[in-house]
């Protein structure tokens, strides 16, 4: 079962829950990709932990202004992880995960995580 989680791409808490869930999987039981968003570049830390830990990752970096092609690279992303559990660090990312489920009839979970 593969698992994309979409979570902040700098300095938060949102990493550390990210990486701990996946030193939990002792089993190996999931596939773990990631999907980093934000204004900040993927801090060096979590690119460094996602190559150790073989896990796929994606960012789409958004401007200060009004960026729609930021979400659509979100979108993309998505789509191209075609997961079976969308893990959202937060819900702002609602909206690109329902359209994933309805326009590609997939049948993943959303699973959402406000802090």
């Amino acid at each position: 079962m593969k698992i994309l989680h979409v979570l902040y791409s700098g300095l938060g808490g949102h990493g550390n829950v990210f990486f701990s869930l996946i030193d939990a999987d002792k089993a190996k039981e999931f596939k773990y990709e990631a999907l980093f968003y934000g204004i900040e570049n993927v801090r060096d830390e979590y690119l460094d932990k996602c190559l150790a830990k073989n896990v796929t990752w994606y960012f789409s970096k958004k401007n200060y202004k009004v960026d729609p092609i930021y979400y659509i690279n979100i979108f993309r992303s998505i789509y191209q992880s075609n997961p079976d559990v969308i893990f959202l660090h937060g819900s702002g990312y609602i909206v690109q995960t329902m359209i994933f489920k309805i326009f590609f009839g997939r049948k993943c979970k959303i699973v959402v995580r406000e802090t």
